[in-house]
């Protein structure tokens, strides 16, 4: 189980801004459009994303296994897994000093 809810070890780099560009579009278009419901998608995979890396995330699982191959010419493996300090709930309940 430990196993399943870890990150990924190297993480590919194209994988990881092709997420971040498909939650921008996303959130794009549910401002633009005033669509509501596309926050529930968004916050799923964020969750998912947090919990298990790209694992049960759509967007993520997408990146990984189709654009991201797709992507060889920007292809970087970088280190992982992240460190627990840019954790989002470590970064949202840090009170400012």
């Amino acid at each position: 189980m430990k196993r399943f809810f870890s990150f990924p070890n190297p993480v590919n780099d194209a994988a990881a801004r092709t997420v971040a560009l498909g939650v921008v579009l996303l959130s794009v278009l549910a401002f633009m459009t005033g669509a509501a419901w596309l926050l529930i998608p968004l916050t799923y995979g964020f969750v998912a994303r947090v919990a298990a890396g790209p694992k049960i995330s759509p967007l993520g699982w997408f990146a990984v296994h189709v654009t991201a191959p797709r992507l060889s010419a920007w292809q970087r493996f970088v280190p992982g897994p992240p460190s627990d300090s840019p954790r989002p709930w470590v970064w949202f309940f840090r009170r400012p000093h």
